[in-house]
């Protein structure tokens, strides 16, 4: 890197054929630089691209978890992550992309955080119409009826040409009663190839008020 000790130019910013003019601050304080200028290279390899596709898709489903429950829930899920960062790393690596689509492939390991009550998926159920139901257990197997479950639902196969923003949907029982809810992802493409879902249990609030762990399951 070129600097300049005088004031040749009174500022130059931007580039200038193959030359890039800043301004950098040393002990003295700022002063005139200068560089090569260079062209980022984007090659767009096809790992490159999947890697793009994927995030993309996660994040219009982390948006998704953020417009509809709220990002509470999740903080410090993983570790001391903050909600967002966790949701996007878990999705991220539960999917795989092949030429032509996005798949959900793993269940991550459930997220504790210190919670009373501890959930878990005994199975899902495809109907093959849209429509599938969650069975869970709680604790020893019954469910305290004054809490809430929630439950956040993505369908397994998305064409690459169909990413898009509505890529993920809430439901909740405001008053569990029984071991098992039905979700209805029918309109999605791909509706009937199975689903990647999440539960956890609350309290007075889902966005606040998450009493049990977050457990994650796959059906496909």
């Amino acid at each position: 890197m070129a600097k300049f000790k005088g004031n040749i130019w009174t500022k130059a910013r931007g580039s200038i054929g193959s030359i890039t003019f800043s301004e950098a601050r040393d002990r003295k304080g700022k002063v005139q630089t200068a560089r090569d200028r260079v062209t980022p290279l984007n090659p767009q390899t096809t790992n490159q691209t999947k890697a793009r596709d994927n995030l993309t898709d996660s994040v219009f489903i982390v948006r998704g978890i953020q417009s509809q429950i709220g990002l509470e829930p999740f903080d410090r899920g993983i570790s001391k992550l903050p909600g967002y960062q966790g949701l996007m790393s878990t999705y991220q690596k539960s999917k795989y992309l092949n030429s032509s689509a996005i798949i959900f492939n793993s269940e991550p390991p459930d997220w504790f955080t210190g919670a009373p009550h501890l959930v878990t998926i005994s199975s899902i159920v495809n109907n093959y119409d849209g429509t599938y139901v969650v069975n869970f257990t709680v604790d020893s197997g019954n469910l305290p009826s004054s809490y809430g479950l929630m439950v956040g639902a993505c369908i397994r196969y998305m064409p690459l040409t169909d990413i898009q923003t509505y890529r993920f949907q809430k439901f909740f029982i405001e008053s569990a009663g029984s071991n098992s809810i039905e979700i209805d992802l029918g309109g999605y493409s791909n509706e009937t190839s199975g689903c990647f879902v999440f539960i956890y249990l609350y309290y007075d609030s889902p966005k606040t008020g998450r009493v049990s762990n977050i457990t994650w399951g796959l059906q496909n």
